[in-house]
C-alpha cells in the first residue's frame, strides 16, 4: 500500500472519498496508462489483485522528464509502506537520499521524504513556479476550483494528482479548456498562453449517465410488461 497526500478523487482508488487518501494495492491498478506506467512487464497489463509488487514501488521513483519530478511527486505520495524483508530492503537500496525510514512496524517498514508541491493546493501537483494559485473550495471527487491570480506565459499546462478518466471537464474564466491525459494516466488541463489570471474549474460528469439511466429504465419496464404478459396468458 502506498499512501498519497492528493486531494480526495473517487475514481480508481487514488484518495477515496471516505478520507482514507491512499492507493491500495488489493485493488485493480486501472486505467491502462496507470498499470503500464508501474507494470512493465506483460503479466500485468490488466489488473493486479493482493500485493502490489516491488517494481511498482520502484518505478514511482522514476523521474518525468517534461516536470523534472518522480511520479510519486506528481502523483503526490509522500509515503511508501513496504512489507519487511525482500521488499523493504529493495526499495531501502533503490530510493534517493531525500526517503527516509520513519517507521517499522511489525510487518513493514514506512518510508516517507517532502513533497515538493506540498504548497499548491487542492489535488494540484505541477508547475511548482511561474503561477499563484489559491483554492476556492475543498477538492472532492468530482469538482475543484482555484483563482490564479498570477502567471507566466510557461506555466499554461497544469498537471494534476487525478487519474485522467473521460468525463472531466474544465473551464477557465467560463470558456472550457482541454483536459488531457499525461505520462498516460494523470489528468492535465491546457489553459491559455496569454498568461491570463481567472478561475479554474474542474468537473467530472460520468459519461453517457442520462443514457444509462434511460436505458435502464427500459429494461426494467420491458421486463415488467414480459411478467405481465405471461401472467395474463397463464390466467387465459
Amino acid at each position: 500500500r502506498k499512501e498519497s497526500s492528493a486531494a480526495s478523487d473517487v475514481y480508481k482508488r487514488q484518495g477515496l472519498a471516505r478520507n482514507d487518501p491512499s492507493i491500495n494495492g488489493y485493488s485493480p491498478m486501472q486505467p491502462s496508462g496507470l498499470s503500464r506506467r508501474f507494470f512493465s512487464r506483460g503479466e500485468h497489463k490488466a489488473s493486479v489483485h493482493g500485493t502490489t509488487s516491488m517494481e511498482a514501488g520502484i518505478r514511482g521513483l522514476e523521474i518525468e522528464p517534461v516536470t523534472g519530478l518522480s511520479f510519486f511527486d506528481l502523483m503526490r505520495v509522500k509515503n511508501v509502506i513496504a512489507f519487511n524483508g525482500e521488499q523493504a530492503d529493495t526499495f531501502d537500496r533503490e530510493k534517493t537520499a531525500e526517503w527516509q525510514k520513519t517507521e517499522n512496524r511489525e510487518y513493514a517498514t514506512v518510508f516517507s521524504h517532502s513533497l515538493p508541491n506540498e504548497m499548491l493546493p487542492g489535488s494540484l501537483s505541477w508547475p511548482l513556479q511561474g503561477v499563484s494559485v489559491a483554492e476556492q473550495s475543498v477538492a472532492t471527487g468530482t469538482h475543484e476550483a482555484m483563482t490564479l491570480s498570477l502567471r507566466s506565459k510557461n506555466a499554461h499546462k497544469l498537471i494534476f494528482a487525478r487519474t485522467y478518466w473521460p468525463g472531466y471537464e474544465a473551464t477557465f474564466n467560463g470558456a472550457t479548456v482541454p483536459g488531457s491525459a499525461f505520462a498516460g494516466f494523470m489528468l492535465s488541463v491546457d489553459l491559455p498562453a496569454d498568461a491570463s489570471a481567472g478561475k479554474l474549474e474542474l468537473f467530472y460528469r460520468m459519461p453517457y449517465l442520462k443514457l444509462s439511466i434511460f436505458l435502464f429504465m427500459l429494461s426494467v419496464l420491458m421486463t415488467a410488461s414480459i411478467m405481465n404478459i405471461k401472467m395474463f396468458w397463464r390466467k387465459i
